[in-house]
């Protein structure tokens, strides 16, 4: 990831006073996937999602096995895995 991105990525995530840095990351993602499904649909989503924790895996082995990030349909829940891996670290 370019280090530009990274650190707009950063400070959108430690913008949040009071917000653990899982919840912020999730909100982010959940936001993210408002927007997308609209287009794309959750068919369309879950590969981009799975790809993107893929590719982060190689820099972040803790988030490894990806095949238990992938995200539910929707609700609350939708990206517990990664969340339990963010509050892990």
């Amino acid at each position: 990831m370019d280090t530009t991105r990274h650190r707009s990525i950063q400070r959108l995530v430690m913008s949040q006073p009071g917000v653990r840095v899982a919840d912020a990351s999730i909100g982010l993602w959940a936001k993210l996937a408002a927007e997308l499904v609209l287009l794309i649909g959750d068919g369309g989503f879950v590969p981009l999602y799975v790809r993107s924790v893929q590719l982060s895996a190689a820099s972040f082995p803790w988030l490894r096995p990806v095949s238990e990030m992938a995200p539910l349909a929707s609700g609350d829940g939708r990206f517990s895995g990664l969340k339990r891996r963010l509050e892990g670290q």
